[in-house]
């Protein structure tokens, strides 16, 4: 009996552990069934997806077979049959026509999608076309492509154009440079320097006078300035009294108004300027007229022949009172190009045979120097006797800026003619029988159309405070074609142009002897880099020799005078109109366009117009 109720016990416990056995496998065939049904649902939803959007990226318009997009076809709507379906539903999309799109997704889906599942089409998350349904979403996939050359609002196809100008009405400013010169003469009439100078300009928009001089007299109004024989009234900025060998001088300098008087064609410049007894009156480097202008042109110009005019100095004698001419000329060497010659014609009147020269002085009424080297120093074979002859300095020159002095019946301070001394020149009525200097460079002239710029004159102040130093950085932005430095200082006495261009620093200039630091120094531009900032370092040695802010950079440069393509206009006309405002917009403060070149051309089918824009499509259920 005992035996028999242990047996019965063990039978229990086995059918205990049956149940709950039995009860794991119906749970893991239930959660395997779901599992299971699930990744089916999904994977199929996920092909479903893939198919759609590759079918669309693949199958052009002209095989579609569907009454919609025939219908579309057929009234124009859809003008490229070669496009994808994915394509046509961009261009639609960017061209905002969504009911179309909607249309063309609805019709050809029709039947694909099964009613148990939703679907939508997306461009860039803009939901374009969605079928929906009922209840929760248990599975979502999606598939994506890139439909490159639309973007929203933008056309698909049309019109892009470019300009450039080939001439144009250009904004030019040019200074007109007074060298440095002078003359003694023992009161009386004073002296005259009279610059007479063409200006190739149709219309004269500003013009300044800057005068810097040293003279003797204490009345500074005695001295007189004319532009086309209208009288000039400077505003003296600066103006001391010094003491130099125990008399009494004077330095000044000015600036004057001259817009009224600066006409397109010939001018005459006369300045009058008076000394004391002993000591002479002359220009300091800084006197030059800045001109702005506007004149028609298309192309830069690098002559291969330059004549540069000396001013026409006249000293009156009065009685027995002394006198007495003199001038220095920059000589202007460009560097790298062939030089063939350089002439110097030197055209003087009233020359006097002195035997009484100082005797500190070299014994001679007419010296003629090029930077320290002696080019010529004689004596005329009688007084009043007029001086006109040739000097080829062709190899005496080097490349840069070559100061050539010239000196009659005087010698830098010291005076002694008897009669009137005069330094002669009219370029405008006598150009041949003037002084001047020819420089011929080899090789053809350099007449240059640059596709889409223009070359355009700048001025640049320097600013700042007076000073013996004065650096300027100057941002180039644009390619150098020419530059100069324009000095103003109320004396000179060893000055040195320096310019660091970041890769090096160049000596540009060094005053070769007394009394021969001119107004404009020539800065090739080699020594110029374009894109960064190049500090231009000017300085003197003399402590009261100061460089002042009137000091200026001038230079020419190209400047921009193209457009590229622009937006994609519908028609031919909207695109070059749209050329052409944005070349006037760009070239407006340098130019006023007066010929123009137009480029346009039709885009269509261009992947990298636009975009890329993402397409999607979303299946769920």
């Amino acid at each position: 009996m005992a035996m028999s109720k242990r047996m019965s016990k063990k039978a229990y416990f086995f059918t205990i552990d049956a149940l709950i056995a039995l009860g794991i496998i119906a749970v893991s065939l239930a959660l395997a069934s779901f599992y299971y049904h699930s990744k089916e649902k999904t994977t199929n939803i996920n092909l479903l997806a893939d198919d759609l959007i590759t079918t669309f990226a693949f199958l052009n318009i002209n095989k579609t077979n569907n009454p919609y997009v025939e219908s579309l076809i057929a009234n124009g709507t859809i003008t490229d049959l070669n496009n994808t379906v994915l394509e046509q539903i961009g261009e639609f999309w960017a061209q905002n026509k969504i009911q179309e799109a909607q249309n063309m997704i609805k019709n050809l889906t029709y039947g694909l999608i099964p009613s148990i599942s939703g679907f939508g089409f997306w461009i860039d998350n803009e939901p374009i076309f969605i079928q929906n349904i009922t209840g929760s979403i248990t599975a979502l996939t999606t598939s994506k492509k890139m439909i490159s050359g639309y973007e929203k609002d933008k056309p698909t196809e049309g019109y892009v154009a470019r300009a450039w100008a080939r001439t144009a009405l250009k904004n030019m400013t040019k200074s007109f440079q007074f060298y440095v010169q002078g003359a003694g003469v023992q009161g009386g009439n004073g002296m005259t320097i009279t610059k007479k100078f063409n200006l190739n300009a149709s219309e004269i928009l500003d013009a300044k006078f800057y005068l810097s001089i040293h003279y003797g007299i204490s009345n500074i109004n005695s001295m007189k300035f004319k532009i086309n024989g209208n009288d000039l009234s400077p505003n003296w900025t600066y103006l001391e009294e010094r003491e130099v060998n125990g008399d009494t001088t004077h330095v000044a300098f000015g600036v004057a108004d001259a817009a009224g008087y600066v006409q397109p064609g010939q001018n005459i410049v006369e300045v009058f300027l008076m000394s004391q007894s002993s000591y002479p009156a002359y220009v300091n480097p800084g006197m030059r007229l800045d001109v702005t202008y506007r004149i028609e042109s298309s192309y830069y110009q690098d002559l291969k022949l330059k004549t540069f005019y000396f001013d026409n100095i006249e000293s009156k004698e009065t009685g027995d009172k002394k006198s007495g001419a003199w001038a220095i000329m920059p000589i202007h060497i460009k560097k790298g190009r062939p030089l063939e010659s350089v002439i110097f014609h030197l055209k003087a009147k009233d020359i006097e045979n002195i035997t009484d020269i100082p005797s500190n002085i070299s014994q001679y009424n007419v010296q003629i120097y090029l930077n320290n080297r002696i080019i010529d120093l004689f004596n005329p074979p009688s007084s009043n006797e007029t001086i006109d002859k040739i000097y080829n300095l062709t190899n005496d020159v080097a490349e840069g800026d070559n100061i050539l002095a010239v000196y009659l019946n005087c010698y830098i301070l010291d005076f002694w003619g008897d009669e009137d001394t005069i330094l002669y020149s009219d370029p405008i009525n006598d150009p041949d029988g003037s002084s001047y200097v020819e420089v011929r460079y080899g090789g053809e002239v350099v007449e240059e159309i640059k596709y889409g710029v223009l070359d355009i004159s700048f001025v640049e102040e320097i600013g700042g405070t007076k000073n013996s130093t004065k650096i300027y950085p100057l941002n180039v932005t644009k390619e150098i074609l020419e530059a100069f430095v324009q000095l103003a200082q109320l004396d000179s006495s060893d000055l040195s142009l320096h310019v660091d261009n970041g890769q090096s620093n160049n000596l540009i200039f060094h005053t070769p002897r007394e009394l021969s630091t001119p107004s404009k120094i020539y800065v090739d531009p080699s020594y110029i880099r374009n894109g960064t900032v190049n500090i231009f370092n000017i300085s003197d040695t003399c402590s009261l020799c100061h460089v002042l802010p009137e000091s200026a950079i001038e230079y020419l440069a190209n400047v921009p005078a193209l457009v590229s393509y622009g937006e994609v206009f519908t028609t031919q006309q909207e695109a070059e109109d749209d050329a052409l405002q944005r070349l006037n917009e760009s070239v407006g403060q340098y130019a006023q366009v007066l010929n123009f070149e137009l480029d346009s051309n039709k885009v269509q089918d261009v992947p990298t117009l636009w975009g890329p824009a993402i397409a999607e499509v979303r299946i769920w259920q």
